[in-house]
């Protein structure tokens, strides 16, 4: 960290690696977009709109918000230190004075992700879903398969993705056994 502060400051040491994995916030923003975007990606190939600017919608930030919500619940069961999805892109762009009403308007008029040089995908197989659902959604919803704690939302994404794939991300993504932590216990994970 000593090393890596000079050219990020903003670095923060974590409690643990279950933290920071939680905290990933790509695989609630990522996936959505894609899958509920999906006919404007196919017909345009990507080309002439932004998948933020135009692709996040209200409606698609409030299947957004509902993944966080189950995303919040998970990373609870470890520590009392997440952090909220809306939360943190209101704090990322504080400075950039966005200030929107909604998530929606933040992620749509965000001058990082809403800039022209950042396009859609040119396709719905992209690494937005072959990433963030196997490394992300997919363990997420494995654990709380395990714990009780339900995922409805993650895994209508993860299923709509994997259908329009054809590939089983809740079998080909990382599980709680692939993991090393089938059968433990939030306190025996701690």
């Amino acid at each position: 960290l000593d090393k890596i502060r000079p050219i990020f400051p903003q670095f923060q040491t974590a409690p643990n690696v279950w933290f920071t994995s939680l905290n990933n916030l790509n695989p609630i923003v990522h996936p959505p977009m894609v899958v509920f975007n999906a006919g404007r990606i196919e017909s345009t190939g990507g080309i002439g709109w932004n998948l933020y600017a135009d692709g996040a919608t209200e409606s698609v930030a409030k299947v957004m918000l509902a993944m966080d919500a189950e995303r919040m619940k998970l990373l609870a069961a470890l520590s009392n230190q997440g952090i909220a999805f809306k939360d943190a892109f209101e704090n990322l762009y504080e400075d950039y004075s966005v200030g929107k009403k909604s998530l929606a308007e933040t992620l749509r008029q965000s001058p990082i992700h809403g800039n022209p040089a950042f396009p859609a995908p040119p396709a719905v197989d992209t690494r937005y879903i072959t990433e963030d659902l196997p490394f992300g959604l997919a363990p997420w919803s494995s654990i709380g398969r395990m714990w009780g704690i339900p995922t409805p939302n993650i895994d209508a994404v993860i299923r709509i993705a994997s259908t329009m794939l054809g590939r089983d991300y809740f079998t080909q993504g990382l599980t709680a056994e692939d993991l090393g932590i089938a059968g433990m216990t939030p306190e025996n994970l701690k």
